[in-house]
């Protein structure tokens, strides 16, 4: 099971991957407070994701969407990947409230059941929570990632994606829908992978680079093909032979 990691359930702090990363960042903390007290930043959260498996080749998504119960994070039921998936969860809580309600003492003294659930069940809500990395300075796409972009957005209304650039490693995101996430990696110069989050199912990931583009736009809805010699240059023609670990 794949998991993320909070510091101090800090949700303006972003999530980590890694629970090394989560801890250098509790590091780093402890030596920015006063006389150094790294006990005040060593409450490191860890959420297990239960609906996906997407640590798979480094399809880590940058965003997640959690349950919070009164600001608290229900960490108990795991992370989201796509909103429609949380809203799920989120529904499923107004059920059992209800469940609760119909045999509670408070309806029989004459309480609504917005009210119980306000006053009684306590407020429920979803966040979206981005990676740590992507709130800060980023690097500068490569000529490669700018023209994959360029490509799936060709002769479309797509909007411009959020942009993530962590080393040689460029993710495009496009939320299409509430049920679809659409993640476009490029590594270097070369077109590393496509992922296509849906709600219930494993993602799907697609890395022959002749694929990436065209399977970004048909997620999309886009059905129209685009000329990849727009792209390849006579010396490139290599990214076309990588192994396909579709599932």
């Amino acid at each position: 099971m794949s998991s993320i990691f909070l510091v101090n359930s800090d949700l303006d702090e972003g999530f980590y991957v890694t629970e090394e990363d989560a801890r250098s960042r509790v590091d780093e903390l402890a030596s920015q407070s006063a006389g150094g007290q790294r006990g005040r930043y060593s409450s490191i959260l860890e959420i297990e994701d239960t609906k996906y498996e997407i640590h798979r080749g480094g399809s880590v998504p940058d965003s997640v969407w959690l349950l919070l119960e009164e600001g608290e994070i229900c960490d108990d039921l795991g992370y989201s990947v796509t909103r429609a998936s949380a809203r799920e969860d989120l529904e499923a809580w107004d059920i059992t409230g209800f469940e609760n309600w119909e045999i509670s003492q408070e309806r029989e003294q004459g309480m609504r059941l917005a009210d119980y659930l306000q006053e009684c069940w306590g407020p429920y809500e979803i966040v979206q929570v981005q990676r740590h990395d992507i709130q800060g300075e980023q690097g500068q796409p490569s000529v490669a990632a700018i023209r994959a972009k360029n490509l799936i957005r060709h002769d479309t209304d797509l909007p411009e994606p959020m942009m993530s650039v962590r080393d040689d490693l460029t993710t495009y995101t496009w939320v299409p829908s509430d049920d679809i996430v659409v993640e476009v990696r490029v590594k270097g110069e070369t077109w590393e992978s496509l992922v296509v989050h849906k709600p219930d199912a494993r993602p799907s990931v697609r890395v022959h680079a002749d694929e990436i583009v065209d399977s970004a736009r048909w997620a999309m809805g886009i059905q129209s093909r685009v000329d990849l010699r727009l792209y390849l240059g006579p010396d490139q023609t290599g990214i076309l032979h990588m192994a396909d670990l579709d599932v």
